[in-house]
């Protein structure tokens, strides 16, 4: 699984690099909230740390850590809308009985245009898999942050060198950098960073579809992975019961709505091209592109992954 973990750490390194940037525009604000701003800050800080424990297969710490960033993202994009919700955040200890991240997604949900720009489209997501990208992220986030039994089976998949990187891979590419997205959409909207935006949602569908196609020749090694997820837990691990098809749906809706947009005011297709190009050259280098085309080539051959 080599090749498939240098894949991964290139794509590690440009969503690092755009977070980065990101960091640097949220440190300049000074009439944001403190602690809108704190946990903006410190969401994006652990997306970082996250994506470099995954590199290094620290995966059962990663993934609890992933919740966090969730929560301090969706508090912090409404803390300056909403009293009640602050208040909420300022008290230290809480009522049991209440679940404030439910209301908190629920406020999200009922005000979803105006936290997020490009993920706004949200019932595409949800004609697609069946649910909200929040739902989705929250079920997933759920699972692998409480459930012991899931903890377990991830644990002894990390110890089968034939499986870790593919299960590794799959994780990153349906639920850390689904979760980037968020983040990125949430901040970006609120800091107005329209272009950036729209071009890191324009290069991760491009990987999102590239490397379901590399998802789709390793069918067998999936077929394992679920079977390895039914010896463990009983039944196989919801994560592997979405269909790749769907997904691949999903990825080429965000690639095409922003092809729509440009075929709108009537740009012809060799300047679309030119400009999914331009904007991959930008984001990745040369030798970056040549490794992943290079490696996507030879599993499609067939070539030991």
């Amino acid at each position: 699984m080599v090749k498939i973990n240098e894949i991964i750490k290139i794509y590690d390194k440009m969503y690092i690099k755009q977070i980065k940037k990101i960091l640097k525009v949220l440190d300049e604000q000074n009439d944001m909230d403190d602690s809108c701003k704190n946990n903006l800050c410190a969401a994006g800080e652990l997306l970082i740390s996250i994506m470099k424990m995954m590199e290094i297969n620290n995966v059962n710490v990663a993934l609890p850590c992933l919740r966090n960033v969730y929560e301090m993202l969706l508090k912090a994009i409404i803390l300056e809308d909403s009293q009640d919700m602050k208040k909420s955040y300022n008290k230290i200890i809480k009522d049991t009985e209440k679940d404030r991240m439910s209301e908190v997604r629920k406020y999200v949900g009922e005000n979803f245009n105006k936290y997020f720009s490009i993920i706004e489209k949200d019932e595409i997501f949800e004609n697609t898999l069946g649910e909200g990208i929040l739902t989705y992220i929250y079920k997933c986030l759920c699972r692998y942050s409480h459930a012991t039994k899931v903890n377990e089976f991830v644990y002894l998949i990390e110890k089968e060198n034939d499986l870790k990187g593919l299960f590794n891979l799959y994780l990153c590419l349906f639920l850390v950098y689904q979760i980037i997205l968020v983040y990125v959409d949430a901040v970006c909207t609120k800091l107005k960073l329209e272009e950036l935006n729209s071009e890191i949602f324009l290069v991760s569908g491009i990987i999102f579809f590239n490397t379901m196609n590399v998802l789709a020749i390793l069918k067998n090694k999936i077929e394992d992975i679920k079977d390895y997820s039914e010896k463990i837990l009983g039944e196989p691990d919801d994560l592997f019961k979405i269909r790749i098809e769907e997904e691949k749906e999903l990825s080429i809706f965000f690639i095409e709505d922003i092809k729509a947009q440009i075929e709108r005011i009537d740009v012809k297709k060799e300047i679309i091209d030119n400009y999914c190009n331009r904007v991959l050259r930008k984001y990745f280098t040369r030798k970056q592109l040549e490794k992943i085309d290079k490696v996507i080539k030879s599993i499609k051959e067939g070539e030991r992954i």
